[in-house]
């Protein structure tokens, strides 16, 4: 019954609104436990598979030094690598080339 219910309004919500793929599961949850939740006000627990579980395993976290190096390094790379493409394009191709196909 709640499944249904809840199916009928997020169909009709997103007929008249417009509902992004990655939005859908929320929107859908939302109103799953919206609907689930007691009249009492208190809240309706999450499954036992969600409780406690990290959202990541190995994130890396890093400071603000940490993070301004790595945009800096990422620039410089991609600096260097439309500088080897406009130095490619710059350059007549040379008489051994094999991309050309010169016999």
């Amino acid at each position: 019954m709640l499944k249904e219910l809840t199916a009928q309004i997020v169909a009709a919500y997103s007929t008249n609104n417009p509902v992004s793929d990655i939005e859908l599961p929320k929107l859908i949850h939302d109103v799953y436990y919206a609907l689930a939740k007691p009249t009492n006000g208190t809240a309706l627990e999450q499954p036992a598979s969600k409780q406690g579980r990290p959202l990541k395993v190995g994130i890396k976290y890093m400071n603000a030094e940490q993070l301004r190096d790595y945009q800096n390094r990422k620039r410089q790379e991609r600096l260097e690598r439309a500088r080897e493409v406009a130095k490619a394009f710059s350059e007549p191709p040379s008489e051994a080339s094999p991309e050309l196909g010169s016999s």
